[in-house]
C-alpha cells in the first residue's frame, strides 16, 4: 500500500534541507503522466527517480502546478525522453539499469536540447563536474525541500520542449 504525504508533513520533514546551485543557465514500475491542475501554461516534466520517497516528494511539490511522468530506472527514462516531449527532464544520477550521467550523454548524442537537471545526494566537487561534463544543466542536491523544488522548477528558463 502506498502512502501519500501530505504537503505540511512534507514541509515539516524538509525544513532544513539544503540545495545546490541552480544558477548555471542552461524497473520498470513507471508511472503514467499525472496532470496536475494547470496555471497558465503547465510545464510537463520527466522525473527519472528509482528512489520512492523522492518521487513522492517530487510528485507532492510538482503534480498540482506540472504534468508529471516518472520513470524508475536509466533505460525506461531515456526511452521516455527519446519518445515523448517534456519541458524539463529530472535525473537522478545513480540510477538502476543505466546510470544517469549515461543517459544524459545518450540524450544530448541524440539531439535532445530541453534542460536536463542532475539530481544526487553526492556533492563531491568530482561528481558535479561529471555532471557539467555530460551536458547536464544544471545539479540540484538531494534532498530537496518542496518549497525550493518548485522555486527551482520555476527559474529554470525553458523554450518549449522540442528535438533538433
Amino acid at each position: 500500500m502506498r502512502r501519500r504525504l501530505s504537503p505540511r508533513a512534507l514541509t515539516t520533514t524538509s525544513r532544513n534541507r539544503s540545495t545546490a546551485d541552480v544558477s548555471r543557465p542552461g524497473s520498470n514500475g513507471s508511472t503514467g503522466a499525472r496532470a496536475g491542475h494547470r496555471k497558465g501554461r503547465s510545464v510537463r516534466i520527466l522525473i527519472v527517480e528509482d528512489d520512492p520517497l523522492n518521487v513522492e516528494l517530487f510528485e507532492a511539490a510538482l503534480e498540482t502546478e506540472h504534468e508529471i511522468v516518472i520513470e524508475r530506472d536509466g533505460v525506461s527514462g531515456e526511452a521516455r525522453a527519446l519518445s515523448e516531449k517534456f519541458d524539463l527532464v529530472l535525473l537522478d544520477v545513480q540510477l538502476p539499469k543505466r546510470g544517469g550521467i549515461e543517459v544524459c550523454g545518450n540524450l544530448r548524442a541524440a539531439g535532445v536540447r530541453i534542460p536536463i537537471v542532475a539530481l544526487s545526494a553526492s556533492v563531491l566537487p568530482e561528481e558535479v563536474a561529471r555532471t557539467t561534463e555530460a551536458g547536464f544543466d544544471v545539479f540540484w542536491s538531494k534532498p530537496i525541500s518542496p518549497p525550493d523544488l518548485r522555486a527551482a522548477v520555476k527559474s529554470i528558463n525553458h523554450p518549449p520542449a522540442r528535438r533538433d
